[in-house]
């Protein structure tokens, strides 16, 4: 970090980190994590939370069996073109995933990216929280 930034610079480093911290906070915290699903249904992007969340839990699946059953679940709900609750993706990482499930390679980690992706705008929903 530079030791020379301005009051304003190192301000809106302290805010934006202070809204990170709410930001993850917010998401881990179920109760509420509830209040911002609410907020999202307004502004008609809830799936991005909701993916969110279905993929923090697939992350604790231990049983291969469980495994595909919970990749098939995901996968129907947030990427199959018919689906209320479609992620807008990009198609990089959409066909990645394609892949993957076609040679049925199922881990823990399969959606890590996707998930990674979909934080930018949490983030900026959150912001209007």
């Amino acid at each position: 970090v530079s030791t020379q930034s301005t009051g304003k610079n190192k301000m809106n480093n302290i805010t934006t980190c202070s809204n990170n911290a709410t930001f993850y906070n917010t998401l881990n915290d179920k109760n509420e994590r509830i209040y911002f699903l609410e907020f999202l249904k307004t502004k008609h992007c809830e799936e991005n939370l909701l993916f969110w969340s279905d993929v923090e839990d697939f992350k604790q699946t231990i049983n291969k069996e469980d495994l595909e059953e919970r990749v098939n679940e995901i996968y129907i709900k947030y990427f199959r073109l018919d689906s209320p609750l479609e992620l807008n993706v990009s198609h990089d990482l959409k066909k990645n995933l394609d892949q993957q499930c076609s040679i049925k390679y199922y881990s823990n980690n399969l959606f890590n990216a996707i998930q990674d992706s979909v934080i930018p705008v949490l983030l900026n929903q959150f912001l209007d929280f």
